[in-house]
């Protein structure tokens, strides 16, 4: 019986309020604002799929200039420009002309470019893409021809070094017109 009283006595202690002041819990603190998110900016254009080798070809250069060349990708290849080749003289080391195609995400981006690229020797070249020039760079003991065209949002250059390495530049300046000419004709 004195155990159950001891219990009845703890069961009432428990059940009076007590004399020591409330706590309160404070309130969870609201979670911070969620931003929407930013609505995805486009992708860019993929660059059309180009097979690089058959753009300019040895047999087009041969056809065009009457030179043999090898013509071979360079280490830029792949990255923007697209197409980044050389084209050497067989037996020789250093390249004698470059071919590069660069890509853009709109014609008015290639356009910029082109633009960069006018000097005081660039001249106007019609009847190549929606744009062509054509320069010719005359230094100490370096000659360089450029052509360059642009097809909307496609950008060919081809460029030809006579210097010491190269006495005989594979091809005039007109006959890397011709040259330019079947490359845009290939273009998308």
């Amino acid at each position: 019986m004195r155990a159950s009283v001891v219990c009845l006595a703890l069961v009432c202690a428990c059940d009076k309020p007590s004399d020591a002041p409330a706590t309160r819990v404070a309130p969870a603190p609201e979670p911070p604002a969620v931003k929407p998110p930013e609505p995805a900016k486009p992708a860019e254009p993929a660059p059309p799929a180009i097979e690089c080798a058959k753009l300019l070809t040895a047999d087009d250069v041969k056809q065009a200039c009457g030179a043999t060349v090898e013509i071979g990708a360079s280490s830029f290849e792949g990255k923007n420009p697209l197409c980044a080749r050389t084209l050497t003289v067989p037996h020789k080391k250093s390249p004698a002309a470059r071919f590069a195609l660069s890509s853009f995400k709109d014609a008015a981006a290639a356009e910029d470019w082109v633009k960069l690229q006018k000097t005081a020797e660039t001249e106007v070249l019609s009847g190549v893409g929606d744009f062509a020039w054509t320069r010719t760079k005359d230094g100490k003991d370096v000659k360089e021809y450029d052509v360059g065209a642009r097809k909307g949002a496609l950008v060919i250059k081809l460029s030809v070094t006579q210097n010491s390495a190269n006495k005989k530049a594979p091809c005039t300046l007109a006959q890397l017109t011709e040259l330019a000419k079947v490359v845009v004709a290939r273009l998308p």
